[in-house]
């Protein structure tokens, strides 16, 4: 299973709409981190990708809830976009979290700096931002590649013509 992870697109559709066009086959997931919901919505729907999402603190007039958990082939996944967490001052406050819902994977976005770093048996990965990236982190969003139990996750920076880097790690 191929799942995208996007957040932080603060109404960039142009670099979404150019990532998805680009693609020879869309993934089999999308899961959105807050930050642009109007934008994934519409990508969602132009390339009839299912959406997984959470609103951000700047997606005031969003239905969808801050935090969720998912069962993904088997993985429990916490999906937020991460304000509420002070993920600016630390992890702590989500791992716990995390922990509490008894998820083995957390996804969260806000920083607009690609991240993944492993805790306890706990995989935290943030795919950075579509636009506005932050700290020389590049504009980018995550893959999460999903084979029996094996979980690989991938960081695609994109530059303003949107060719991309890839880089890999697995858990």
């Amino acid at each position: 299973m191929k799942i995208f992870v996007i957040s932080d697109s603060h109404g960039d559709f142009d670099s979404l709409y150019k990532i998805f066009k680009k693609l020879s086959t869309v993934p089999d997931l999308l899961i959105f981190l807050g930050d642009g919901i109007k934008e994934i919505d519409d990508i969602s729907s132009i390339f009839n990708i299912p959406l997984i999402a959470v609103r951000g603190n700047n997606d005031m007039e969003s239905n969808e809830p801050l935090e969720r958990v998912e069962i993904i082939q088997n993985h429990r996944i916490f999906i937020t976009h991460g304000h509420g967490y002070k993920i600016y001052k630390g992890k702590e406050l989500l791992l716990s979290k995390v922990k509490e819902n008894n998820c083995s994977i957390a996804l969260f976005g806000h920083t607009h700096v690609q991240y993944l770093e492993e805790f306890d048996g706990i995989t935290l990965f943030n795919p950075g931002a579509i636009k506005y990236a932050r700290n020389g982190s590049k504009r980018g969003y995550g893959i999460i590649s999903i084979d029996k139990e094996k979980v690989n996750f991938k960081h695609i920076d994109i530059n303003n013509n949107l060719f991309s880097k890839i880089i890999n790690f697995s858990f």
